[in-house]
């Protein structure tokens, strides 16, 4: 992300294979009750005037339960192309009542020509207010 140069993100060139995650990630011990936040730093990493696919990355929470119940999710949309990387945090914020999920990520669109994207800043955190069911803000 930004202004961070010793870091690492993950790329990838997300193609056509659909419900394969980008990320997949279960989580235990949590405080049944408590919100929280699940998100990371997305951006499309094709250059302005491509004209090839958007990406577009949906996240989950699923409950580990008997019956593996999603409990939670938001999608990024359609990630414009960019002169130069430009990065957004999305997330989406949940109660779990267990005390075990899985994070996902997974691509909306099943295409090859475009479709790549660069993911920083993976996180899981306890939420500081109110807990909305998403949260979106533009960061450069």
């Amino acid at each position: 992300t930004k202004d961070d140069d010793g870091g690492y993100m993950f790329l990838a060139d997300v193609g056509n294979e659909s419900h394969q995650p980008l990320f997949n990630y279960k989580v235990n011990n949590l405080s049944s009750g408590v919100c929280y936040e699940f998100s990371a730093d997305i951006t499309n990493v094709v250059k302005s005037g491509s004209n090839l696919t958007k990406p577009n990355v949906r996240l989950e929470v699923w409950e580990k339960d008997k019956n593996g119940t999603l409990i939670a999710q938001t999608s990024t949309g359609n990630l414009s192309e960019c002169g130069t990387m430009s990065w957004s945090k999305y997330g989406v914020s949940f109660v779990p009542t267990s005390t075990s999920v899985t994070l996902l990520m997974v691509s909306n669109i099943f295409e090859t020509r475009g479709n790549d994207i660069a993911i920083d800043d993976i996180e899981l955190s306890v939420c500081s207010g109110n807990c909305s069911g998403f949260v979106f803000s533009k960061v450069s």
